[in-house]
C-alpha cells in the first residue's frame, strides 16, 4: 500500500534539443500533491510561444487551490484556469494553435484516499497491490482526431522517422489540425483543454483509490505514454495485466500494459520503494516542496533501456 510520506522520483528530457520545453511540475510534499502540465505549443504564425508562461502559471494557480482538500478536483483547475486567465489577459475564447493552453493532471492525498483529475493527454496510472495498472486518461481529443488524414500523417512520419517534432512539415500539419479543432475546443461532444474557458475545469475527468489498494501511482504527459501506445518503444511487461476499461465514454485504459519513462508515485509501507517518477529535470527534493521549470518533453529511453 502507499504510504502517507511517499517516496517521489521525477525524470525528464526534452523532445528537440533545440525547442524549449513547455512541461510543468509541481510537488507539494507536506499536502501530498503533484501537478504535471504540459504547455501546448502555439503553431499559428505570428502567435506569441506562450505554452510554457501558461504552464508556469497555471501550476501555480493549482497548486494553491488544490491544497485545500475542501475543494474538489474540478473546482480546482477551473478557478485556477480563470485566475490564469486574468493574469494572462487571455480573454474568454480558447484558439487552438494560438491560445495558450496546457494539459493537466493532478495526484492528491486525501486522508485514506488517493484522488486524481485529467484535462487532455497527461494520464495518471494507478499500479494497485493486485498488480494491476488503471489508466485514468482524457481520450476526448484524440479519439476526434485519430482518423483526420492531417493527424494520420503527423504521427506516420513521428512513428518512422521520416519527421521530427518542430520539422516544417510538422509544423505545416499542426496549422491544419488547430485550425479544423476551432469549432471543437472547449465544448459538449468536442474536447476540453485548459486555456481561456473556466468551464474546462469542470469537465476533467476525475478518479479516486483507496491507498490501501495501491502500490505506485504514475504521472506522464504524452511524450512519454506516447512511447507506449503509439509507438512502442516501451513494451508493456505482460507481469501487469490492465484493468478492463470503465463503461463511462471519456476515460480508458492504454491499449499496452504501461511502462512509462516519466512517471510519479509513492512507496508502501514495508515494501522496498518502487520506483516512481514524475515528469522533471532532475530529482524532487525528498525533504520538501518542490517545483520545476522544468520538466523537459519527458524522459526518452533507448529501446530496452527504460529503468
Amino acid at each position: 500500500m502507499l504510504s502517507s510520506a511517499p517516496e517521489i522520483r521525477t525524470a525528464a528530457r526534452a523532445g528537440n534539443p533545440l525547442v524549449a520545453t513547455e512541461d510543468r511540475f509541481r510537488v507539494l510534499r507536506r499536502k501530498g500533491l503533484i501537478i504535471v502540465l504540459d504547455g501546448v505549443t502555439t503553431v499559428a504564425l505570428g502567435a506569441d510561444a506562450l505554452g510554457g508562461t501558461y504552464a508556469d502559471v497555471l501550476a501555480d494557480a493549482i497548486a494553491d487551490l488544490a491544497a485545500d482538500l475542501t475543494t474538489d478536483l474540478r473546482t480546482a483547475p477551473a478557478a485556477a484556469i480563470a485566475r490564469t486567465a486574468v493574469e494572462l489577459g487571455l480573454g474568454t475564447e480558447t484558439v487552438p494553435g494560438r491560445s495558450p493552453q496546457a494539459t493537466v493532471a493532478v495526484r492528491r492525498f486525501n486522508g485514506d484516499l488517493a484522488e486524481a483529475a485529467v484535462i487532455g493527454d497527461s494520464p495518471v496510472i494507478a499500479i494497485g497491490t493486485d498488480g494491476i495498472a488503471r489508466v485514468l486518461a482524457d481520450n476526448r481529443l484524440g479519439g476526434l482526431v485519430k482518423d483526420w488524414p492531417d493527424r494520420v500523417e503527423q504521427w506516420g512520419r513521428l512513428g518512422s522517422g521520416e519527421g521530427k517534432i518542430g520539422d516544417e512539415r510538422h509544423k505545416a500539419l499542426m496549422r491544419a489540425i488547430m485550425r479544423d479543432l476551432r469549432d471543437e475546443v472547449d465544448r459538449p461532444g468536442g474536447y476540453w483543454i485548459a486555456g481561456a474557458d473556466p468551464r474546462a475545469g469542470h469537465e476533467a475527468i476525475v478518479e479516486t483509490w483507496r491507498l490501501v489498494d495501491l502500490k505506485t501511482l504514475v504521472i506522464a504527459t504524452d511524450g512519454t505514454s506516447a512511447e507506449g501506445d503509439e509507438y512502442g518503444l516501451m513494451p508493456c511487461p505482460t507481469s501487469m495485466p490492465r484493468a478492463a476499461p470503465r463503461a463511462r465514454p471519456p476515460s480508458s485504459n492504454w491499449s499496452r500494459r504501461p511502462r512509462p519513462a516519466t512517471r510519479s508515485g509513492t512507496s508502501g509501507r514495508g515494501r522496498s520503494p518502487p520506483t516512481t517518477r514524475s515528469s522533471s529535470t532532475r530529482p524532487a527534493d525528498r525533504g520538501s516542496d518542490s517545483a520545476g521549470p522544468r520538466a523537459g518533453r519527458n524522459t526518452t529511453y533507448p529501446r530496452g533501456h527504460a529503468p
